[in-house]
């Protein structure tokens, strides 16, 4: 493979190679997976980075949810038609270039317009791709557009009509973009046709590593676990129905993470938690939590590792199987009174947002038996032995993860409603988030997202003011039997793994033809500056005037925020995100990979402990996270996007059937109520068509990508 350079031109377009998880070099240990899936091998470049920028105009199309773009908006009710930036002391208004693009212009020598403008006479108004392209399709001078930041089925339709350039063509122009795709084959087999034409060049809110997580209220755990001379609640307890997984009848090994190292404790053989639990004459929260925290003293604080029983669950360290955490749920739920005051106000998890998302929550849940697909990154997809794509609702493990869900369900250790409709921030999660009308033990969602329901922090003004609590953080997932388990060689019985990993993100950048072929390479150049170390910093922190140093998270060294970021943040009562976006110009769908530094800096600091043991156990293989550098198999994400899908009406239709299964009322209500209003054949056979034409469609449309002898 040629990859010999021709250096010159400003400095600014140098060769960096990205690290896999958002800034850094992995450390975590191999994980072997069976061969299998596509690849398409990148062609040899002879690279020539001198500059076709300088001097240039590029015309760029950002339209980010018609509110932000290259100038300022002024599309933000709160911040409204002028607004005076805190950090560099100017008053922007509406089309005056942000600071980020500001200093793209002076780094790369070039002449940043915003084409939005040209196009619709209401700017920035046009939310809907669709109206926006027909708004470009309409004008005769399409050719005006240098870079559009669309989405992926757009991008196919513009290619389709022949608008835009294929980026594998200019290769030799990008060098960061071409070295992403050497670390990253899957994508580049994701994205590039069957006749190996690339139109996107794509975005990543983070690659390879956690996305959703466990996030536990480890003030909940913590006083269930530690407190001495506690007053437990005796109130009867509902009939169990869950039966052990794990078997603990005998000693087994766990790989734990400590300070960023992997290291092997060995879990001590003792009754299960829940067999313990299940046998009980008396049911009730004080005998349930004795017993477990009976099992925790025996199986795991022999150990020495830990100095409180709840670091079992909370800390790096983590080492809690399933049943525990089952159990953990069951001693939660019934010691209401103990925990919250009232009865029947603590609930085992809550879901989030709108009705389909609470379903697609309380299923992914069934993770914790080693179920895969459920937070697949392509609908409920995942990869067996062979490499062939296999959907987890024909699969008798995911039709048996119901019977368990149900079981938590009786046990009352679902909230009554999870599936009903209801507001964003209603009584599902918001309310026993903060401890407004209950309290949760846990929900399984995005980090930034729920640990902003902690306490107001004073220093970065993140939080919610009237929290009851300030321990929601997230913790390791648990440790289960993954099916065809190929971490670490199968040493371990029992591991710790995700699939739910940040990959491609259905958006990113696109060149529009022209007839001047400098232009071209100059479009190709600026997009490439973003996949470089500069150009990714600077789209994600921003000039600077809005950096003071670095901090260091999980080994890897970011740039770190002014605190007067924060405070304009909270100041302007936008969420972080938006800020970003309207008064930055940074975080916008713009071709690279955002930084997992980024995020954690932007979290409540409760949760940046928890994100911080997280992101440790993951670059110590304590935790594996799929990945798009791993072939297909077990540890391998499955394509999110292919370049074809848009074009095919039979495609598009089952697109279309597929996302019936994201609410489904029949997964509902075996959930809720068990096998009663329909069998398991019956669910079975209602999704034979995804099998008999859906994958085989995908599965022969990945080998027709593969390499031909």
């Amino acid at each position: 493979m040629k990859k010999k350079l021709i250096l010159a031109g400003v400095a600014a377009l140098s060769v960096v190679t990205l690290a896999s998880c958002g800034g850094g070099t992995s450390t975590r240990p191999a994980v072997k997976p069976p061969v299998g899936g596509s690849s398409i091998e990148l062609p040899d470049i002879e690279f020539d980075t001198t500059s076709r920028l300088n001097g240039k105009t590029m015309n760029m199309y950002i339209n980010y949810k018609a509110k932000a773009g290259v100038t300022y908006t002024g599309q933000e009710n709160k911040l409204g038609a002028t607004y005076q930036n805190p950090i560099d002391g100017k008053t922007y208004q509406r089309g005056d270039l942000l600071p980020m693009w500001s200093e793209v212009q002076t780094k790369l020598g070039v002449t940043i317009h915003d084409a939005v403008r040209d196009f619709t006479a209401d700017a920035y108004t046009q939310d809907s791709e669709d109206k926006i392209y027909t708004a470009i399709g309409s004008n005769s001078n399409i050719e005006s557009i240098d870079i559009m930041m669309t989405n992926s089925a757009n991008a196919v339709k513009y290619a389709t009509d022949n608008h835009l350039v294929n980026l594998a063509n200019y290769f030799k122009y990008m060098p960061n973009l071409y070295t992403f795709f050497q670390e990253h084959p899957s994508i580049y087999a994701e994205l590039v046709d069957a006749n190996g034409n690339l139109y996107m060049a794509p975005y990543f809110d983070g690659l390879d590593t956690i996305e959703k997580m466990f996030i536990f209220n480890t003030e909940l755990v913590e006083k269930l676990l530690d407190e001495e001379n506690p007053t437990f609640d005796e109130t009867a307890a509902a009939a169990t129905a869950y039966e052990p997984f794990i078997d603990t009848s005998k000693d087994y090994k766990v790989l734990i993470s400590e300070n960023g190292k992997a290291k092997d404790l060995t879990v001590k053989a003792a009754t299960n938690p829940i067999a313990a639990q299940n046998a009980l004459t008396t049911k009730n929260g004080k005998t349930y939590t004795q017993a477990l925290r009976d099992y925790i003293d025996t199986a795991y604080m022999w150990s020495g590792e830990y100095t409180k029983r709840s670091e079992v669950f909370n800390s790096e360290k983590a080492c809690y199987s399933v049943d525990d955490m089952i159990a953990l749920m069951r001693c939660a739920v019934n010691n209401s009174v103990y925990l919250y005051g009232e009865a029947n106000k603590v609930f085992g998890i809550v879901p989030r947002g709108q009705a389909n998302n609470r379903v697609i929550t309380i299923l992914q849940l069934a993770q914790i038996w080693g179920i895969r697909g459920l937070t697949s990154e392509k609908d409920y997809l995942y990869y067996d032995n062979n490499g062939k794509l296999v959907d987890v609702r024909t699969s008798e493990a995911g039709l048996e993860a119901l019977d368990k869900l149900h079981q938590l369900k009786q046990e009352g250790l679902i909230i009554d409603g999870w599936d009903a409709e209801g507001s964003k921030n209603g009584t599902f999660y918001y309310q026993y988030l903060t401890g407004a009308s209950g309290a949760a033990l846990m929900i399984y969602d995005y980090n930034a997202t729920q640990v902003v329901n902690n306490k107001l922090d004073e220093a970065s003004g993140i939080g919610t003011a009237n929290s009851k609590y300030n321990g929601l953080r997230p913790v390791l997932p648990p440790v289960t039997k993954w099916e065809e388990n190929y971490i670490n060689d199968n040493t371990y019985a029992y591991t710790r793994y995700t699939e739910d990993a940040r990959a491609f993100k259905s958006a990113g950048s696109v060149v529009f033809k022209s007839t001047d072929e400098n232009q071209i390479i100059a479009a190709c150049q600026l997009i490439d500056y973003f996949y470089g170390k500069e150009g990714a910093n600077l789209q994600d922190y921003g000039t600077a005037a809005y950096q003071d140093g670095t901090i260091t998270v999980a080994g890897v060294t970011y740039p770190k925020f002014k605190q007067a970021v924060f405070t304009a943040i909270n100041n302007s009562k936008l969420g972080w995100n938006d800020w970003m976006r309207d008064v930055m110009g940074t975080t916008q769908g713009m071709g690279h990979v955002r930084s997992d530094g980024l995020d954690y800096q932007v979290t409540h600091p409760v949760g940046q402990v928890g994100l911080a043991n997280v992101l440790n156990a993951i670059a110590s293989g304590a935790l594996v996270c799929a990945t798009t550098a791993r072939p297909a198999g077990f540890g391998a994400t499955v394509p999110a996007y292919y370049a074809q899908n848009a074009t095919t009406t039979e495609i598009t239709t089952l697109v279309d059937f597929w996302k019936q299964g994201m609410g489904n009322t029949a997964w509902r209500a075996v959930i809720n109520d068990g096998w009663v209003a329909t069998s398991k054949e019956s669910l079975r056979n209602s999704w034979t068509k995804s099998n008999e034409v859906y994958l085989d469609f995908y599965n022969d449309y990945l080998d027709a990508k593969k390499p031909q002898e």
